[in-house]
This record gives structure tokens, sequence and C-alpha cells, in this order.
């Protein structure tokens, strides 16, 4: 079988969501797709998640925040999506939510606040 397509480019890219919901038994797969991923001069990964504590995907975040020639930072790059960055989410909206979920929550998901405590 012939056929007329080519493909100029071959597409590597993975797209892990809620990493920091994931136990550290999962981290260790990470650390085998990364390496994997590397191999490729072409290849993405795209971590989506919000917080949840102090875990893999908080130092991740961190250690990419750093600033430059800092020894720990990584090549991460962080886009951070707030609440208020949504349209027609306004004061009202917040306040209903919190009522909703609680404001250790709504931190959380919407703050994107890595809360340590309990």
């Amino acid at each position: 079988i012939t056929t007329n397509i080519k493909y100029e480019k071959d597409y590597h890219i993975i797209m892990i969501n809620d990493f920091a919901q994931m136990d550290n038994k999962f981290y260790e797969e990470y650390c085998n797709i990364v390496a994997t991923l590397v191999s490729y001069n072409d290849s993405k990964l795209i971590i989506k998640s919000t917080p949840n504590g102090y875990n893999h995907f908080m130092k991740m975040v961190q250690d990419a925040e750093r600033n430059d020639g800092d020894p720990k930072k990584n090549n991460y790059k962080v886009r951070r999506i707030y609440w208020w960055d949504v349209p027609n989410r306004d004061d009202k909206w917040k306040e209903d939510e919190i009522a909703k979920v609680g404001l250790k929550f709504f931190q959380q998901e919407y703050e994107l606040c890595f809360i340590t405590t309990k």
C-alpha cells in the first residue's frame, strides 16, 4: 500500500493531568517518561495540576520559579491560571464558591496555594 501523505515531523507530546494528586509510585513512572522524552529534540511534556500540599509537584513548581542562575532551578515553565483570570468570575462568584467548598479547598483549587498543614 502506498500513499501520497508525507509526514514532515513526528510529535512527541505527553500531557499529565492532576499531577499533584498522584502518589510517589507514579512519580517514579514520571521519571521514566522524562528519560524517554529527552531522547527526542522536539518533545514536550505538559503537566497540569492544582496544588496538593507538599509533594513532588510543589517542589517542581518551586524549582521552576527560582531565579535564573540558581542551581536548583529546573527547565519547566510555570503558567498559573487563577479564578479571576476566568471570564465572568467576580467577588460574588468567589463568595458563593467558598460557601460551597470551604475556604481551604478554594485557596488550594482556585488561588493555587500549596497548603502544607492539615
